[in-house]
């Protein structure tokens, strides 16, 4: 009884300090604020990118992370998170914990599942990628408009979120027509997912300045978020610590990243066998360019310039507003 009262205490409080917060994820924030206290089921794991590699091994079983016992995107990972936390002060939330905790295991599982069907696929790595177009800028400059009035031409082609969230074919059958039904189920399969994150846990406000959505266009930050701190609930935090994390360098982000969109083009149905271009789109390519063009020489990049004073004030905006869905408050 005592406990029901305190929850009600805690939910009622968690409304009124963030009234732009969804009813549900200040509910569930106060319900499971005992489990985080007593360290019970998923709070008993600390979020963080080495309880994420555990966790993804042991779901799927593979061990091979694409990389010659280097493990630098660990250490970019570990680096964001311990700075951002120590110079923003923040507490992760009940919900932000277990919601940290899914998007890095996901991401690490997503790696592991990458590298083991490409070793089963060899000839994915040979498709020959026509030179693609980078649309970067600063954070709110207009690179999502941009992008997409880009992608609008019918020679081009671009990836979707549903497609980011679980990118990997689960069948073995390199047919073009089984490669597209097992699309098909990937995305039946994560909509609900995305549906109850996007529409019931993170704040309206985040889609008010920047949407999100299932079947749209989506920039390259979750693949690339395979070696860079580029996971949703990482970004805030890469902003108190790109003095630490940039000169740790990209790693073989952009190697990955070419391997990710062979696969997009090979399991694609509409763009395997296709003559065109990829269109992308991410604003925090502009400290790792020098990396971009090493992997991609014959790149075009389409650079997007607006007034400090306004989109800086907007990104900080933005990143607040992703940080308030996952820390205490």
């Amino acid at each position: 009884r005592q406990m029901c009262i305190r929850d009600r205490f805690s939910f009622v409080l968690r409304m009124k300090n963030s009234p732009n917060r969804p009813a549900l994820t200040c509910f569930l924030d106060a319900v499971c604020e005992s489990f985080m206290y007593f360290k019970i089921g998923t709070w008993s794991t600390a979020p963080d990118i080495h309880a994420a590699m555990k966790i993804a091994m042991k779901e799927t079983g593979l061990t091979d992370w694409g990389t010659r016992n280097n493990f630098g995107f660990a250490q970019r990972y570990n680096t964001v998170r311990t700075v951002g936390l120590k110079k923003s002060k923040a507490k992760f939330s009940p919900i932000g914990h277990y919601y940290v905790l899914q998007s890095l295991t996901r991401r690490m599982t997503t790696r592991l599942q990458l590298f083991d069907y490409l070793k089963k696929h060899p000839t994915i790595q040979n498709i020959k990628l026509k030179s693609p177009v980078f649309v970067i800028g600063f954070p709110r400059t207009g690179t999502t408009f941009l992008h997409e009035m880009l992608g609008l031409h019918e020679s081009v082609r671009m990836h979707y979120t549903w497609e980011q969230m679980d990118p990997v074919p689960t069948t073995h059958d390199e047919s073009i027509e089984a490669q597209k039904k097992d699309g098909e189920v990937r995305y039946k399969k994560n909509l609900p997912q995305f549906a109850m994150l996007f529409k019931h846990i993170v704040s309206q406000r985040i889609q008010d300045i920047h949407r999100v959505a299932y079947d749209e266009p989506e920039e390259c930050t979750t693949p690339c978020a395979l070696e860079l701190p580029w996971s949703f609930t990482e970004i805030p935090f890469n902003a108190f610590a790109v003095d630490e994390v940039v000169p740790l360098g990209a790693g073989d982000a952009f190697v990955h990243y070419r391997k990710f969109l062979q696969l997009l083009t090979w399991s694609g149905f509409d763009r395997r066998d296709q003559d065109f271009t990829w269109m992308l789109k991410c604003p925090f390519h502009l400290p790792y360019l020098e990396d971009l063009h090493k992997e991609f020489p014959d790149a075009t990049i389409v650079w997007t310039h607006r007034d400090p004073a306004d989109c800086i004030a907007s990104a900080c905006s933005l990143y607040e507003t992703l940080m308030l869905s996952l820390i205490h408050i």
